[in-house]
């Protein structure tokens, strides 16, 4: 009689650490959400804070400028691609339907987030897509559903544009720099087109305030 309450019990249990591990992957993939916003606010608040010192205390030294610009344009695609990962992984995590059969596996519906992450940077530490095409292809054999299927075409011209300039700030190869040529012209840098005005902002505050509605797009039902 102990031992049938005992497996009762266990069957209980596990059911409940089941649920438990998959709020844990839903929340863990609201709070990237969260903390991508996070962080656009704090890149906007500083972008703010270099467009009133360019106009003032720091007026005729554009190097500061420029320098800062870029710095926050790529801190911007970095905080993107963090959170990228983030939603792969959990996603994986809470559904492996689509990968088990992208990958010929044999896997449980769920599995825990460390093993999702192994999984998937198994080879390189890390997840890596060149390209927003790529992203959107990859994640249409790994999940399901796929939030990244929602990106709409200036939401993916956004990315690329700042993924061409993030390469093209730290590569400085003659590739990126053809890259960055292809898609802003011949003579384009990426601080000559971080800092082009339009309706009173500039180019870079508008990609961090678009990057604020890739979040919301993705996060859409």
């Amino acid at each position: 009689m102990k031992m049938n309450s005992s497996r009762r019990w266990n069957r209980g249990t596990t059911c409940w650490d089941g649920r438990i591990q998959n709020m844990s992957r839903l929340s863990s993939i609201a709070r990237a959400y969260r903390d991508f916003e996070s962080q656009l606010d704090d890149l906007l608040v500083l972008e703010g804070h270099i467009a009133h010192l360019a106009a003032g205390e720091w007026k005729g030294q554009k190097w500061k400028i420029n320098w800062y610009s870029t710095m926050i344009a790529l801190s911007a695609y970095s905080e993107w691609e963090r959170l990228v990962e983030k939603i792969v992984i959990s996603s994986v995590s809470a559904n492996t339907t689509s990968i088990a059969s992208t990958l010929e596996l044999s896997l449980p519906s769920r599995v825990p987030l460390e093993v999702s992450e192994a999984m998937l940077t198994f080879r390189s530490g890390y997840i890596d897509f060149r390209g927003v095409e790529e992203l959107v292809g990859q994640t249409r054999k790994w999940l399901s559903p796929n939030p990244f299927d929602k990106l709409t075409s200036p939401q993916k011209e956004l990315l690329e544009n700042l993924r061409v300039i993030r390469n093209a700030v730290i590569h400085l190869s003659r590739k990126a720099r053809k890259d960055m040529q292809s898609r802003f012209g011949k003579r384009a840098t990426p601080v000559s087109v971080l800092m082009i005005k339009t309706r009173g902002q500039t180019v870079l505050r508008k990609y961090l305030n678009d990057l604020r509605g890739v979040s919301t797009s993705l996060q859409t039902p």
